[in-house]
């Protein structure tokens, strides 16, 4: 198994749309990314995107009329949150899946309980509180 590089991750959670997260910097990026409640700062969920981490991100601040899908929609922008992690040279669904065992979002499928953690570091990564993350 190749491990995940994180090549850029945003330094501090940022308004949806606004910041470098809406500047396109990880548009055709693929990687992961969080949302979280304000102002408990409770991650809510957390996502994924093989191909475009923009786009991924931003369909939860949408309509979504595609009944076929099912899709977290978040109405109120200014109760949220998001930060991004641009990763290279790995499983990125695995990643996501280890953040969600770690985090345990409250609008995440609960599909993922016996799932092993793959990241070796995930305490060093993101911290030893449940829901803060230091980088």
């Amino acid at each position: 198994m190749v491990p995940c590089l994180i090549t850029k991750m945003e330094n501090n959670w940022q308004p949806p749309y606004i910041g470098s997260v809406s500047t396109q910097k990880v548009f055709g990026k693929k990687g992961v990314y969080l949302i979280r409640e304000l102002p408990s700062k409770q991650i809510v969920y957390v996502g994924m995107s093989k191909s475009n981490l923009w786009k991924a991100l931003y369909r939860h601040f949408q309509s979504w009329n595609d009944h076929r899908c099912r899709r977290v929609v978040y109405h109120d922008r200014d109760r949220y949150e998001v930060k991004t992690l641009v990763l290279s040279v790995c499983d990125v669904d695995r990643y996501e899946r280890s953040l969600i065992r770690k985090f345990t979002p409250r609008d995440n499928a609960d599909m993922y309980e016996d799932f092993e953690d793959i990241i070796s570091d995930v305490e060093n990564i993101l911290g030893e509180t449940k829901n803060e993350i230091p980088f």
